[in-house]
């Protein structure tokens, strides 16, 4: 980038130099006279007072012409002063002693001199403008090839070809832009085959342990069946925690953003986890209110911390939504052991807490809750419960439906 940054700077500054020479050269040849001559008019009044023989120079008594006050200082002080005419001509004027010596009257091309240097100071600067244009014009065209690019990359993620020649200076950031969209829908690819393979050859090994198990139960020692189930229950959550992260990343289905009441999903949240009653105390608190939520996204999310909460509670699990005009809040807390000054770190993918049990996960649960709280332009939170000692985590998001789109 650095070679390309140097050659667009070196043409640029060839160019302006070309262009700068170029324009004397003309200036030199088309207006300034071939035999014009630059004549010192001090050293012919020098010449006039030292010979008697006639010139262009002519003698008058000092008090011949009065001039005005400035005027007249200047030739007191010995200078040469241009006087310049009712009829545009100039006659230039110098003081030697008494007498004054005049030169003139002369005609005056100066504003014919000013005036053609206007025009070619206004030939030239759009010239210039021209050239730079020429020069930048290809540039900032590729630029916006590559921001058009990147941005369709981001709606809609898919291998990217951008027309830029290679002998552009932005032909590295384009062919950068192409190989990282290569190679992210081949990542993309590798996750789903991955989702598929998880879904398919892991559950079908899953469900033959399971009849196995139901099969065998009767024979074997209750604690030892109770654990395997345990482990298969655990080993289908992580499956199901998976394929969740897959959708997420890679799908990201459009949000369904709905005022819609609370009770809604609170209800089916309480027909799911009714099995889980028997052995820990699961207590719901609803706001009997609408707010804004997108009722698939926000039961996957509940049901992660619900989840996660049942793994390390002890007894108790308290979820609480409370709906106010501006905002939303669902706090789920457990009196589980709690978290370890972790809390910014579980949001990320395939991060996991350390509670020194033996609990099972991959870490998905509470990014796919993290991503499912920044789609509805909220935050989780994760910290500490004062009331019953564990964990808790709570998502907060706008009540207000989105402006519609133009």
């Amino acid at each position: 980038m650095h070679k390309q940054f140097l050659r667009v700077y070196l043409l640029l500054i060839v160019s302006v130099i070309g262009l700068l020479v170029g324009f004397g050269k003309l200036f030199e040849t088309l207006v300034a006279p071939q035999d014009s001559y630059q004549v010192a008019v001090r050293e012919l009044f020098d010449q006039a007072s030292l010979t008697s023989q006639p010139s262009l120079v002519t003698t008058l008594p000092r008090e011949a012409v009065q001039f005005p006050q400035a005027i007249a200082e200047q030739l007191r002080q010995g200078n040469t002063v241009a006087v310049k005419l009712a009829d545009e001509r100039l006659t230039y004027y110098r003081l030697d002693g008494e007498i004054l010596l005049a030169l003139g009257p002369l005609h005056d091309d100066s504003s014919l001199w000013a005036e053609t240097e206007h025009h070619f100071t206004a030939i030239f600067y759009t010239a210039l403008a021209l050239l730079l244009l020429l020069l930048l014009y290809p540039i900032a065209r590729d630029l916006l090839r590559v921001q058009r690019a990147a941005m369709l990359f981001a709606e809609q993620p898919q291998r990217l070809t951008i027309d830029v020649k290679p002998t552009s200076s932005v032909y590295p950031l384009a062919h950068t832009l192409e190989t990282m969209s290569v190679r992210h829908m081949e990542s993309e690819a590798l996750q789903k085959d991955l989702a598929n393979i998880v879904a398919h050859e892991v559950r079908t090994p899953l469900a033959r342990m399971e009849f196995v198990l139901q099969s065998i139960e009767s024979h074997i020692d209750g604690k030892y069946a109770l654990r395997l189930q345990k482990d298969i229950d655990e080993i289908n959550s992580l499956v199901e925690d998976y394929l969740a992260f897959a959708r997420e990343q890679y799908q990201q289905p459009e949000i369904n953003l709905q005022r819609l009441p609370a009770s809604t999903l609170a209800a089916q949240l309480k027909d799911k986890f009714a099995v889980y009653q028997s052995r820990i105390n699961i207590s719901f608190d609803v706001d009997e209110q609408s707010c804004v939520y997108d009722l698939q996204l926000l039961q996957v999310a509940v049901q992660n911390l619900l989840t996660n909460a049942l793994r390390y509670a002890k007894q108790r699990i308290h979820l609480r939504w409370s709906i106010n005009d501006y905002e939303c809040r669902i706090m789920v807390s457990d009196d589980g052991v709690g978290l370890k000054d972790k809390h910014q770190a579980l949001k990320q993918a395939f991060a996991r807490g350390d509670t020194g049990g033996d609990t099972m996960g991959f870490g998905l649960g509470l990014y796919i809750c993290h991503q499912i709280a920044v789609r509805h332009s909220g935050q989780l939170e994760i910290s500490r419960c004062e009331h019953l000692g564990g964990a808790s985590f709570e998502i907060r998001w706008p009540n207000k439906l989105p402006l519609p789109t133009v």
